[in-house]
């Protein structure tokens, strides 16, 4: 019956995302989360239905490019978009080679991987302008009730529907394939939370069901015992309270930190047990190749392989899959080659020049959040593949575009500037 629900749900989404794309991607946000909890189930001819959802969307995002000559001009509006052209050109070079070299099965999934990010990055800012911008960070909002629920109920029964662990920890993975999917929807929530309250509610009783939501969230993220999860929640807010310069919430952290310490020293052993092997490589008492859960035999391994490649395949591919890397810039390395690896950062660091640039014109909520989902990237390209999930580059890159976009518009007078409505104090902890 769930599994016939989000078929049902699925097709209802995509089906609006041709016909109606505004609300076909509010729901694409929405139903992704029941989505991803079907990683195993087969439809047809052994496709996944996340992988279907991965090359249904990109295909009909591009229908509607050639079909609506807005959002063309969408396309030519586009912030970055000529480093974002290029990429997209040298995804499908990659994905010849990868062809040539292996199938056609690993190339058009490595294609649709990558070309995730310039579809997330291209149809949240071509689609949610001036008034409907709102309802993206809504739809954020309520993607995240079905996996923070799931979430809650396992961190109050202790039932668990899989057992994983991280340092001996057991995770709360819920109806997911891995602990990733359930902190990056985690961390989606409270990212949806920040932007849509701070930028649109001023009530302070709906200031406190965020709150709730966020805290809610917060203890989700923490017990699938993330060491990114939990870098990047801090930073989040720490950035948050820096450049709204609230020393009021710096001193609740601080406050709340203790608290949880006096309280719950389990919590403190807990984050300590899970960068323990990080500790022991900086004060010398453990190895350095064992940090990052073990990560760096197998980049070691990775590099000692692509040394053996020839010239060719070294500057523009080995024409190998390598969604394994656990490390976005080998596999781009692998995929594309140097030449691939350039144009990869080569785009991260133009959109990081142009977020700080945005934020010296203007630090209002908007482009704060942008920058905070940035360093999640940032932080996540170091131990996963990003670039790999499309979900993940829906939400990441669509953010990015939005705000970029925003501000563009602003600067050439074309919508009305955001109201910088500050967080209650209330509000301000737990979501930073």
């Amino acid at each position: 019956m769930f599994e016939m629900t989000t078929i049902v749900l699925t097709i209802i989404a995509l089906s609006a995302l041709f016909i109606y794309p505004f609300y076909g991607i509010m729901l694409l946000f929405i139903v992704r989360p029941l989505v991803d909890t079907m990683y195993s189930y087969e439809l047809i001819y052994g496709l996944h239905l996340t992988e279907i959802v991965s090359v249904l969307v990109p295909c009909i995002i591009a229908m509607r490019i050639v079909l609506d000559s807005d959002k063309i001009l969408a396309l030519k509006d586009m912030p970055l978009k000529y480093i974002w052209f290029i990429y997209a050109i040298y995804i499908c070079f990659s994905s010849l080679i990868i062809l040539y070299c292996q199938d056609l099965s690993s190339a058009a999934n490595i294609f649709f991987r990558h070309i995730n990010g310039f579809i997330g990055f291209y149809m949240v800012q071509a689609y949610f302008t001036d008034k409907k911008i709102r309802y993206f960070f809504l739809s954020l909002v309520l993607a995240g009730v079905f996996p923070m629920t799931i979430g809650i109920y396992e961190f109050a029964t202790n039932q668990h529907w899989k057992n994983t662990y991280s340092e001996g920890l057991l995770r709360n993975i819920g109806l997911y394939h891995d602990a990733i999917t359930v902190r990056y929807y985690a961390l989606q929530t409270i990212l949806g939370i920040i932007l849509y309250f701070s930028i649109y509610i001023r009530s302070y009783f709906v200031h406190v069901i965020a709150f709730m939501y966020a805290c809610a969230s917060s203890i989700v993220m923490y017990k699938t015992y993330s060491k990114a999860g939990i870098i990047v929640l801090s930073t989040w807010l720490l950035v948050w309270a820096v450049f709204k310069r609230n020393i009021l919430l710096l001193t609740l952290l601080i406050c709340l930190g203790i608290t949880a310490v006096c309280v719950e020293n389990g919590v403190l052993t807990n984050i300590t047990r899970i960068f323990q092997k990080e500790i022991g490589a900086v004060t010398g008492t453990g190895k350095s190749e064992r940090i990052f859960e073990g990560r760096v035999y197998i980049w070691r391994d990775m590099v000692n392989e692509w040394t053996e490649k020839s010239t060719l395949q070294k500057t523009f591919g080995s024409g190998k899959k390598a969604v394994e890397s656990h490390n976005d810039y080998l596999m781009m390395l692998f995929h594309g080659g140097i030449v691939g690896l350039v144009v990869y950062l080569v785009l991260l660091i133009f959109i990081g020049i142009r977020i700080l640039s945005n934020l010296r014109e203007r630090v209002g909520p908007l482009n704060i959040g942008v920058l905070m989902a940035y360093l999640m990237w940032m932080t996540d390209s170091i131990g996963l593949v990003p670039s790999a999930y499309s979900g993940y580059q829906w939400f990441v890159w669509g953010i990015i575009g939005l705000g970029l976009r925003v501000h563009q518009n602003e600067k050439l007078g074309k919508v009305e500037k955001f109201n910088d409505v500050h967080f209650s104090a209330a509000l301000d902890s737990p979501v930073g």
